[in-house]
């Protein structure tokens, strides 16, 4: 009879340490778990932080084209104003040489 109760502690024994053992692999596991799903938010917000960053220089760039576009488009508004402006000029010249000459003859 002792025996079987010694059997049976053993066995209750070996039952308690093989339940302790499998409830620090589950721990482990789920601290794995955990560390990984750090590890990727952590990842994911790297990522988001890179793209805004990139978006931010593409936005900034853009600008700097459009503002260097419109600051060629209003020199050239300017150079062909003062062409324009020369070109009358030079008609308004020649229209009062005739008129002299109309009225010298």
């Amino acid at each position: 009879m002792e025996k079987r109760i010694k059997e049976a502690k053993k066995k209750d024994e070996l039952r308690k340490k093989q339940q302790e053992k499998r409830m620090k692999l589950m721990a482990e596991e789920r601290r794995l778990r955990e560390l990984q799903k750090a590890a990727l938010e952590e990842a994911e917000e790297e990522n988001r932080v890179a793209v805004a960053k990139e978006m931010h220089e593409k936005e900034r760039q853009m600008a700097e084209e459009k503002e260097a576009a419109m600051k060629e488009m209003r020199r050239r508004a300017q150079e062909e104003e003062l062409e324009r402006k020369k070109k009358h000029e030079e008609h308004r010249q020649q229209v009062f040489l005739i008129e002299e000459i109309k009225d010298y003859v």
